[in-house]
């Protein structure tokens, strides 16, 4: 597993569909769920030897302790070099139901037919 770094933060910041979710982890405000839990992500998969990973598992989010001033800049700030770690381009996989062993098994687990 590695990052993206495919050079546009600013792109990737766009498309993003967490850039409005700041997250409170660890007693801190990080930008975004990726960011948050990478650090979890890294133990589990022994990504903090791996060089790409290094500047994004540095990334500490905003302490408690920030200034309103602080804060406001944290919250109004687009793309970071952190968004570098996320795809700047979405790509899109079609999957048929009945080729997806999840949602047949749901499909077959829950009764749908008796909701609404």
């Amino acid at each position: 597993m590695r990052p993206f770094n495919d050079g546009n933060p600013r792109q990737s910041w766009h498309i993003c569909h967490n850039r409005a979710c700041p997250t409170i982890h660890l007693g801190r405000l990080w930008k975004c769920p990726p960011i948050a839990f990478l650090g979890l992500v890294a133990g589990k998969f022994g990504l903090a030897e791996v060089e790409e990973w290094k500047p994004y598992l540095a990334y500490e989010g905003i302490a408690p302790e920030a200034t309103d001033e602080e804060l406001g800049l944290f919250l109004r700030r687009e793309e970071e070099d952190i968004c570098r770690m996320c795809p700047s381009a979405l790509e899109f996989f079609e999957t048929l139901p009945e080729q997806s062993p999840v949602v047949r098994s749901y499909e077959e687990n829950h009764c749908l037919d008796s909701v609404g």
